[in-house]
């Protein structure tokens, strides 16, 4: 499977991004996490830097920068043939990933 991670400024934009990727049932629009060829998984906020707290007081010294816009990671088969908008997919992807998908794990 090739593993993509993806950015969106919100949720609503990818998800016009990626209308494959969403079902609509009696209750809400919810994101499809997996199917034939796909998985995929929604990423909490990402933190760009960590925090820096004094470990004798406890106090926050330096506030973690958060990146707030909309991550999800992305498997597909090679071969598939999804659309998925080259803007979406952080290239090139981190060294180390925010998460994995749980076989990898």
């Amino acid at each position: 499977m090739i593993a993509k991670m993806l950015r969106a400024d919100s949720e609503q934009e990818m998800a016009a991004a990626l209308p494959w990727l969403r079902t609509n049932d009696a209750l809400a629009a919810r994101w499809k996490i997996a199917g034939p060829g796909f998985n995929f998984a929604v990423l909490p906020a990402i933190p760009l830097t960590r925090a820096v707290i004094n470990e004798e007081t406890m106090e926050i010294v330096t506030p973690a920068v958060i990146d707030t816009r909309f991550h999800a990671n992305l498997e597909i088969d090679e071969g598939a043939d999804f659309i998925i908008p080259d803007w979406l997919v952080i290239s090139p992807a981190p060294a180390t990933p925010y998460a994995k998908f749980s076989e990898d794990i």
